[in-house]
């Protein structure tokens, strides 16, 4: 599948501009490139968000805000990755940002259980 080098990336790239399917293929193929490229670099941020994902098995009623947040800080770290293998350096960073307002937000969440404290509602 893969059609070439990290450095032919930028030359191919005008050529997948033309639709949504092929800028995804695009970035897939950016993607399997940085992993045979960087091999242990892209192995380890993968398995750790792998067991980032897969850490809690259950929770009980209290940790619902928990969950949320923590939801949100796996999703983020996620689209960080995804964002670094695509070279969208400033989107990488400014989720990383937000996973880690989600991650102080859980752990937040563990001790303060009431997720009104964390919305607003109209009455």
């Amino acid at each position: 599948m893969n059609t070439g080098t990290l450095a032919e990336i930028p030359k191919k790239g005008r050529e997948y501009g033309k639709s949504i399917k092929q800028i995804s293929f695009f970035e897939d193929e950016m993607i399997q490139l940085s992993e045979e490229k960087y091999k242990e670099y892209f192995h380890y941020p993968n398995n750790a968000l792998s067991l980032l994902l897969h850490f809690v098995e259950n929770v009980n009623e209290k940790g619902y805000v928990f969950i949320l947040f923590l939801t949100q800080f796996q999703n983020s770290m996620y689209l960080s990755m995804l964002s670094t293998l695509s070279r969208h350096d400033i989107q990488a960073m400014m989720i990383l940002r937000y996973a880690l307002e989600s991650s102080v937000l859980a752990a937040y969440g563990l001790t303060n259980t009431n997720i009104y404290e964390f919305v607003k509602t109209d009455k």
